[in-house]
């Protein structure tokens, strides 16, 4: 129970996986860290005083309806049933003031349990990155100093791994660059973000062993000599450039941005592979991801009638949930595979050496993020279709308000009426 520590408690917000993870529970975890906290996530609590942790949570379908029907706790401390009913509630303008300053006001300093409504906020301020750097730093030195002072075997050989955790903590910077020459998307330069973000998407055992086996199987299309249990397949690069197409389609397109055709997401593999890999490599495969029906009957009909002799080839997975949407409210009671297929895209893409996500999805900026702190399988590079000067790769945000994005979207306008009207 952690009787000797006080708690965050939060409860992980209903909306979709990107928008959960990576601006709602990490910005909670980080939070945590700057106020000495521990942060503890729960859905679905019968009998607490707080109504949000009451809600089953959205983004999960097992019987418990909570974070851990897929992903492991972001503690293993719990809370006795009893306080349950006594958390006592931050009320917003105290939230507005830990948010920014990562400090918590006097009046709620003693209390043991304090709950956090998550919400979907901006990057966090540089008070509490400075803040949950120099506890991850206490934290770190900490743990080397009980290990030399145990001498025991069986933890000298953690205390250089950690050691070398405490150079790469202290290097970390809170200052967030903003670049002009591209698109910048909500916690893009923060390393302390993606770290969290990495921990907090840890899956349980059951859905990291089924995801893993998935993955090995998918890739193993690439390699039909590949032997299925060979755990390599995964984090080995091949004869062969991967390009990753993560295409976001169903809803994201009706409003919050444009879209690119599956034909056109195929001349742009092309053209990367004409700009990268032409002298060196004869062949790319291209690994499509998706939650788009159409868009993944596209992908399987071309990789059915590509020919031997073709130059690119496409991977895909079979058992995606296609549930055409990235609201929660429409996954019924399929939220748990539908977590497990995310998972599988992850992994697929980060196996990739060139990722091209749309990011003004929030999954793709999520995906952006591992990659940006290293979670590829070599030096996986990942870019936005934000950033592309040729109009025709070029996605725009329904947000961002250019000349450029406003023409981009009156042709998209044009195109949809005249593909919809009969001849």
């Amino acid at each position: 129970e952690c009787r000797d520590r006080k708690f965050l408690v939060t409860s992980v917000s209903q909306v979709g996986m990107g928008a959960s993870f990576r601006m709602g529970l990490v910005n909670s975890v980080l939070i945590g860290l700057a106020t000495n906290r521990i942060t503890l996530t729960l859905n679905n609590v019968q009998n607490s005083n707080i109504q949000y942790l009451t809600r089953p949570l959205s983004l999960a379908s097992c019987p418990r309806g909570d974070i851990q029907c897929v992903f492991l706790p972001t503690t293993p401390c719990t809370i006795p049933t009893d306080e349950l009913r006594n958390i006592t509630f931050i009320q917003e303008k105290n939230a507005r003031f830990m948010r920014r300053m990562g400090l918590i006001i006097d009046e709620l300093k003693d209390e043991r349990f304090l709950f956090y409504e998550s919400r979907m906020t901006p990057s966090p301020d540089k008070g509490i990155l400075y803040l949950a750097r120099r506890r991850l730093i206490q934290m770190a030195r900490k743990i080397i100093d009980r290990f030399k002072q145990d001498h025991s075997p069986h933890n000298e050989h953690l205390i250089p791994i950690w050691e070398e955790a405490l150079i790469r903590i202290q290097k970390i910077k809170y200052d967030l660059p903003e670049l002009e020459n591209e698109y910048t998307f909500t916690n893009k330069y923060s390393t302390l973000h993606h770290i969290a973000l990495l921990y907090v998407l840890r899956p349980n055992k059951y859905y990291q062993n089924k995801s893993d086996h998935q993955v090995q199987q998918i890739l193993s299309q690439e390699q039909p000599n590949q032997k299925e249990n060979d755990t390599h397949i995964m984090t080995t690069s091949t004869s062969t450039p991967r390009i990753g197409f993560p295409i976001r389609g169903s809803d994201k397109c009706l409003r919050e941005s444009t879209c690119l055709s599956f034909d056109t997401y195929i001349d742009l593999g092309k053209d990367i592979f004409e700009n990268y890999y032409a002298g060196k490599y004869q062949t790319s495969t291209f690994v499509v991801t998706t939650e788009d029906e159409n868009i993944h009957k596209a992908a399987a009909t071309f990789k059915n009638s590509a020919s031997s002799s073709s130059n690119f080839s496409i991977i895909i997975n079979n058992d995606d949930v296609l549930q055409g949407s990235g609201r929660p409210s429409n996954f019924q009671n399929r939220a748990d595979e539908i977590m497990l297929s995310s998972l599988v895209a992850l992994k697929l893409q980060l196996s990739t050496d060139k990722i091209v996500g749309n990011c003004c999805s929030n999954f793709h900026t999520l995906l952006m993020d591992l990659v940006a702190t290293g979670c590829g399988v070599s030096k996986t590079q990942g870019t936005c279709l934000q950033d592309f000067q040729n109009p025709k790769y070029k996605v725009c945000c329904a947000w961002t308000r250019t000349e450029e994005c406003d023409q981009i979207r009156a042709n998209a306008s044009i195109a949809a009426v005249t593909t919809n009207t009969p001849s």
